[in-house]
């Protein structure tokens, strides 16, 4: 099963520090009979923008998104990201709110805290085999990797959803990282969560990521 390497090796995002860039003295909030805008500078914010620890999302005109869906992002009258649902690929997650998003190689990341506790999710076709047989090959697969440790095991549910949970410790440039990750399988599609922190996953963001997999919901 290539794609499925592929789907747990390329899930496996190397743990950095989130560095957001920090708003200048300059900035401010302005509007006219359009719209707000954000400057800064002699410049105004696109695309996304987290202002005074809310995510705002801006059109290259400058303008502020509001009362509508970006990237499935459902954004406030005030133009804030509700953190109520995300929706991609017909699966619908609940993220929590004080989570930081960025994008990464064009893959969307989570970032926890500021030591580099991320997650993240990789959806990849199940080329027609069954959900036993892909949790059990992805079991082989991954005990049978050199760079993992004190690898367990559990087949558990998340909202009513049949999972496979992979719990291990891996090398990642001479430092270790306990990983969580999370399969689910729907409509022939795999959808794997990882949570990645260095050294332990703390039972914070441990207690936090069970509870944004209990919010997953497909439409069938």
């Amino acid at each position: 099963m290539v794609k499925l390497k592929k789907l747990i090796a390329g899930s496996l995002i190397a743990v950095s520090v989130l560095a957001l860039t920090p708003i200048g003295a300059s900035a401010e909030w302005k509007n006219n009979s359009t719209g707000w805008w954000y400057t800064e500078g002699d410049s105004y914010s696109t695309g996304w923008k987290k202002i005074e620890g809310k995510w705002y999302y801006f059109y290259a005109s400058g303008y502020m998104a509001k009362n509508t869906v970006i990237d499935g992002y459902i954004l406030s009258n005030n133009g804030d990201w509700t953190g109520l649902e995300t929706k991609s690929d017909k699966i619908s997650v609940s993220y929590p709110s004080n989570w930081t998003k960025t994008t990464l190689k064009g893959d969307d990341i989570y970032y926890l805290d500021n030591q580099g506790t991320n997650v993240n999710l990789v959806i990849d076709g199940m080329e027609g085999y069954s959900e036993e047989v892909y949790f059990n090959s992805a079991e082989t697969y991954i005990k049978n990797r050199s760079d993992i440790n004190n690898l367990q095991i559990k087949e558990r549910k998340f909202n009513n959803n049949n999972a496979l949970t992979l719990n291990y410790f891996h090398n990642i440039n001479g430092m270790d990282v306990q990983v969580e990750q999370v399969m689910i399988c729907n409509s022939n599609k795999a959808y794997l969560f990882t949570l990645m922190q260095r050294g332990k996953i703390s039972d914070e963001n441990m207690t936090s990521f069970e509870s944004m997999l209990n919010t997953i919901k497909f439409a069938y």
